[in-house]
């Protein structure tokens, strides 16, 4: 017959699924039906396995009639659902263990005065029942100060997780060794560890966040083969054991907030599987180890507010190095040249480290680079290679710093694998002359889609937007000294061949906002070229433009689907586009709230109207135009003093939602209001 292990963990499934999982996981995950469906897989897998058990007890009766000894291939079979079974076990102990926390949450949210239920009279003694539930799997203890009866952990020599991470006790008994199966531990107070804790040979979580008096782990430590995660947060660990480097399987070891750290063993170097390393806030910590090289798994390292000088060379050894966080090393002076050799490199922040001057000319090499910060004011300069050469750059942040934003620009060309560009604070009135953005750049497209120029309040100039064919989605606001956006931001010459092929300005262009932009007046077109001007713009949003007059009907074109237009008291719109979906109209939008203009012998396929703080008394005229409208919202008009009677017309409208109108809501009003017979056609109306 099969392995037992394997009937008992079956036979266990099926109500364990519907007496916990349907309760529990369902109301978590919202997934009754995965539920059930792993259910009904169980039963098919005991059914499977009983035929199997009867197909290999034949097997070898016929093998030993033929006085044949060799392994049958159900045998192979059955060994490997034997391992699923043990997966399927530690699968069945971590739920328990989500789903005891969450009972726990449940039951200290209905507490009264929010008193968390462990905490009874007689707290420091755990129930005597507990011992006896041998067959217990998931512990966690809480709001105890201290305990008195804890060595008869021993007792729970099945326990898979313990979690006194709501405690204050100070010391684990040495018998926690006799918890063979142990797979989790979690404490918060502990000053010490015992020795013997190096015998949870199945031990793959521990964490010791905030046991501030812990100073130092036993060597045993070492023996954890099983070790997957290790945490020390908020400690007062002044080094690791040697031993640590025995950890063959650990992938995480975070180790924030240890204020005495002070040097990582040599032997960190062993921890051939290790993936992350998190040091932040360690600030006497002033040197990674050389051996820091052979980490070739690490893909994620951070040290923020540590006192590193400077990183070993052996760091460009690091060749899975995805992100490295440096962030407010303050002492940290260089990088060494082999961080180039960091192929894989993809996250890489330095701000605030003020210390370092410069910064290594091979950083060209980091071909994946996508995210770079370097936020501070010891910066004297960067190497040409950093953007020259890195082809992936998604993400710039230069921070707010004149002279930083200034040295960067000029050394940032548009290389056509730039996909997201944010320029925000820069104190130059214009940019350099790389952002004319030529057409082609080394013979290639720039991949630009995504541009941000943000509070550049001394720009004056806006360069050659419109050759961005790639670009998808603009943001222009804060600048201040921009008055005219002319022909030159289109990237056309104002007078060319007429004859010439049609130019195309922001050819895939589909979001263009533009705000707080207090001295804009228009965006003005005088060329005779011909030009066809954002074919695919879909959303429209301008707001507080307050001298802002027109804007070229050519950007009303039948593509645009969503306008917004706030605070521009004297911005003209000449029609309706067409085909637009949703129109908001908020604060004091211009002449669009006196009237709104339908283009001559088309019907408005707008289907959604809002009109916020509006400062007039009436609703805009040409409401009854709008034949397809389905949605009216009308907010904070407090100068609202009546319901338009061209609402009745409006056979389509389905919903009427009137939100903070002191006057037009009471007159709205069902049955009673004096407007109500202009709205009471239609099926949902909302008033507040």
């Amino acid at each position: 017959m099969a392995d037992a292990l394997i009937s008992v963990v079956v036979e266990q499934l099926a109500p364990f699924l519907l007496d916990k999982l349907k309760k529990e996981v369902k109301l978590v995950l919202g997934a009754p039906e995965d539920v059930q469906e792993l259910h009904d897989t169980f039963d098919k897998i005991r059914d499977v396995l009983d035929d199997a058990e009867k197909r290999h007890v034949k097997n070898v009766l016929l093998n030993l009639e033929k006085n044949e000894i060799k392994k049958v291939p159900e045998s192979a079979w059955l060994e490997k659902l034997k391992d699923v079974s043990y997966e399927m076990e530690d699968v069945l102990d971590e739920w328990h263990t989500k789903i005891l926390k969450s009972e726990i949450a449940a039951n200290e949210s209905s507490a009264p005065d929010g008193a968390r239920v462990s905490k009874k009279k007689d707290k420091g003694l755990i129930p005597v029942s507990i011992w006896n539930l041998k067959s217990l799997r998931t512990l966690l203890v809480c709001g105890m100060d201290y305990c008195e009866d804890l060595s008869l952990l021993s007792d729970l020599t099945s326990l898979r997780a313990l979690d006194l991470s709501g405690t204050k006790i100070k010391e684990l008994p040495k018998e926690i060794e006799k918890l063979i199966h142990l797979r989790y531990l979690s404490s918060t107070g502990v000053e010490e560890l015992p020795e013997t804790v190096g015998n949870l040979s199945n031990l793959q979580t521990l964490k010791l966040n905030g046991c501030y008096k812990l100073r130092r782990l036993p060597d045993e430590i070492g023996k954890l083969v099983s070790l997957s995660h290790l945490e020390a947060r908020g400690t007062a660990l002044k080094e690791l054991a040697e031993t640590v480097g025995n950890l063959s399987n650990l992938q995480t070891l975070i180790l924030n907030r240890c204020g005495e750290l002070r040097k990582l063993p040599e032997t960190v170097g062993n921890l051939s599987n290790l993936q992350t390393l998190k040091l932040n806030g360690c600030y006497k910590l002033r040197r990674l180890p050389d051996e820091i090289g052979k980490l070739v798994s690490l893909s994620h390292l951070e040290a923020r507010g540590t006192a590193l000088k400077e990183l070993a060379e052996t760091v460009g050894n690091l060749s899975n190095l995805q992100t490295l966080i440096l962030n407010r090393c303050g002492e940290l002076r260089k990088l060494p040249e082999t961080v180039g050799n960091l192929s894989n490199l993809q996250t890489l922040e330095l701000n605030g480290c003020q210390e370092l001057c410069r910064l290594p000319n091979d950083m060209g090499k980091m071909v994946s680079l996508r995210h770079f910060e370097a936020e501070h004011r010891g910066l004297e300069e960067l190497p040409e290679t950093v953007f020259r050469k890195t082809k992936n750059i998604e993400n710039l942040d230069p921070g707010d710093d004149d002279e930083a934003v200034q040295s960067l620009l000029e050394l940032l060309e548009p290389h056509p694998n730039l996909e997201e560009l944010v320029i925000e604070k820069y104190s130059g009135s214009k940019f350099p002359s790389w952002m004319e953005f030529p057409k082609n750049w080394e013979g290639r497209s720039i991949m630009l889609r995504q541009l941000r120029i943000k509070e550049c309040k001394k720009l004056k100039v806006l360069p050659a937007l419109g050759r961005l064919e790639f670009l998808e989605d603009l943001n222009l606001s804060g600048l201040h000294s921009v008055s005219q956006m002319g022909i030159e931001v289109l990237g056309v010459l104002k007078n060319g061949d007429s004859s010439a092929a049609p130019v195309i300005a922001f050819p895939n262009l589909k979001k263009l906002e533009i705000w707080n932009m207090i001295h804009w007046e228009e965006l003005v077109i005088k060329t005779t070229v011909n030009i066809t001007l954002m074919p695919l713009l879909q959303e429209l949003r301008i707001r507080y433009c307050p001298l802002l007059k027109s804007l070229p009907c050519q950007i009303l074109s039948s593509s645009l689907r969503e306008m917004i237009i706030s605070s521009c008291p004297y911005l003209e719109v000449s029609y309706l586009p067409p085909f637009m979906e949703e129109l908001t109209l908020q604060r004091d939008a211009g002449p669009l709230l006196i009237s709104l203009p339908i283009q001559n012998g088309l019907h408005s396929n707008l289907k959604s109207l809002t009109i916020w703080n509006s400062p007039h008394s009436t609703l805009p005229q040409g409401l009854s135009q709008l034949k397809a409208l389905q949605t009216l919202k009308i907010r904070d008009c407090e100068s609202l003093t009546c319901m338009s009677d061209e609402l009745q017309h409006l056979t389509s409208l389905q919903i009427l939602n009137i939100y903070k109108c002191p006057i037009l809501g009471p007159r709205c009003k069902k049955e009673v209001g004096e407007d109500w017979s202009i709205i009471s056609h239609i099926p949902n109306i909302q008033i507040d």
